[in-house]
């Protein structure tokens, strides 16, 4: 089981050992790491391919109230890669085509 950590403002800042990906509004949101938090290798690593790729990706405030309400949410690390969260608090949530698509380019080593 994951958990979150949050700031002292209430902001997330990432998983035991994993970055924090949410899909809000059809945007990539994670949470920007200069306040606290790992910027992690996996997370760079899709932030570079989607950037590349033209894809918006939102590296800002993430609020929990915010991640409870977003369409995906999903976590990354350089040894699992990425993988959906599948609840948060009372919330379900299935796994999307974007954490499909971050799967994939781990898949594919970013080629």
């Amino acid at each position: 089981m994951q958990r979150l950590l949050l700031d002292v403002h209430g902001a997330v800042l990432c998983g035991t050992m994993t970055n924090v990906f949410a899909v809000v509004h059809q945007r990539i949101v994670t949470p920007d790491t200069g306040r606290g938090g790992v910027a992690g290798v996996m997370r760079a690593a899709l932030l570079d391919a989607w950037r590349e790729a033209g894809r918006p990706v939102d590296v800002r405030e993430l609020r929990l109230d915010e991640l409870a309400r977003a369409d995906e949410v999903f976590v990354t690390n350089a040894l699992v890669g990425a993988w959906p969260v599948r609840r948060l608090g009372d919330r379900e949530f299935a796994p999307g085509p974007i954490v499909r698509e971050a799967q994939a380019l781990v898949a594919g080593g970013f080629a």
